[in-house]
């Protein structure tokens, strides 16, 4: 259907996904110029219940969404298939240093849970720290009652079974900012395994490795005894299964939760810009920082085809960012993510500016 037959179809923006999705999309902006928006797992959600009220208020700029993983979303952004990765994780230097035009914009802000399935435990907070949480995964600390899982958990009787690792198979900026915590916490796991989107795992017998956050959630009320690394944007799911969630030794020496309070006091402790606007939070200080916070991206190349392209992603990406529209709690609250600190806001509409 032509453009002018629907002012809800004059221009389209994609968050693109699964392969059937993003070919149709890519064949679309061939033959009429949508611009193409490869997705995040956390965004996707975003950007559903952004689509209808951005067309509203913006005569028609329709946005329409699929979705693909982050490593896929930013090298088409990169390539310029895509206008705009939505990623759970900011480029790298490396990334940077290859790619100099390219924008890292923050929209919103997210966090990470360490989530268990120990039925004697499961209905409290277990307490644990980014070392032994590394020896888990390194297969340093096999047994729930370890002494030093149980030194940090006194007066809970914790069984002696095996721990079940489950890990990411999948690149994902889930297992980036995991690691990344773990690496900032634990120096041999630093120098050792490193951080990534995806890295060569300690051999642990019995580690099970499991595709995408729903795969993990799965295979965490599958198995009795595992531990896992989950978005907080799974919360509602892994309550409704009763299962369990860590607190967190921070650089303050509490054990904090993935909360409201813990999440924006980590934003708050910070941020430390690299470049631009990509800001680190891992391991935030500050009495009552969670340590695996992170904040989620809209991948842009500064530089547009044209004019009117770039005016376009001005626009939406203003808007997604500004309390009165994308980041108002009406949308956020729904996925599990938080606004932007007032600051790190002025920070990616002055990327948001550089657009050209």
């Amino acid at each position: 259907m032509p453009s002018s037959a629907n002012p809800f179809l004059k221009r389209a923006v994609l968050v693109a996904g699964a392969a059937a999705a993003l070919l149709a999309a890519l064949a679309a902006a061939a033959a009429g110029g949508p611009i193409v928006d490869s997705g995040s797992e956390r965004l996707y959600p975003l950007f559903n219940l952004w689509a209808h009220d951005y067309a509203a208020a913006h005569g028609g700029e329709r946005v329409a969404t699929a979705w693909t993983t982050g490593g896929a979303a930013v090298a088409q952004a990169i390539d310029g298939e895509a206008a705009i990765a939505a990623s759970d994780a900011y480029l790298s230097d490396a990334q940077m240093a290859e790619n100099p035009g390219m924008l890292n914009i923050p929209v919103a802000m997210s966090s990470l849970m360490v989530n268990y399935n120990v039925p004697s435990a499961n209905d409290t907070h277990l307490q644990l720290s980014g070392p032994v949480i590394a020896a888990i995964y390194a297969g340093r600390i096999r047994y729930w009652n370890d002494k030093r899982i149980v030194a940090m958990n006194r007066g809970l009787s914790l069984p002696h079974r095996l721990i079940v690792p489950l890990r990411r198979s999948d690149a994902s900026a889930d297992t980036q900012l995991f690691t990344s915590y773990l690496s900032a916490s634990t120096p041999w796991w630093a120098k050792r395994t490193g951080s990534g989107s995806v890295v060569r795992w300690p051999a642990v017998p019995g580690a099970i490795d499991a595709a995408g956050s729903d795969g993990l959630v799965t295979a965490l009320e599958d198995n009795t005894y595992s531990i896992a690394y989950i978005g907080i944007h799974h919360e509602g799911q892994i309550e409704g299964a009763q299962l369990g969630e860590a607190a967190l030794l921070n650089l303050g020496g509490n054990y904090v939760q993935p909360g409201v309070r813990n999440v924006q006091a980590a934003a708050a402790a910070g941020p430390k810009a690299r470049s631009g606007a990509r800001v680190n939070l891992v391991l935030a200080r500050g009495a009552q920082s969670y340590p695996m916070v992170s904040y989620e991206y809209c991948i842009v190349r500064a530089k547009q085809p044209d004019a009117g392209r770039a005016s376009e992603l001005k626009a939406l990406l203003a808007w997604a960012v500004s309390p009165q529209g994308g980041n108002a709690a009406q949308y956020l609250d729904r996925v599990g993510l938080l606004p932007l600190p007032a600051e790190v806001r002025q920070l990616a509409l002055k990327q948001i500016d550089s657009i050209r």
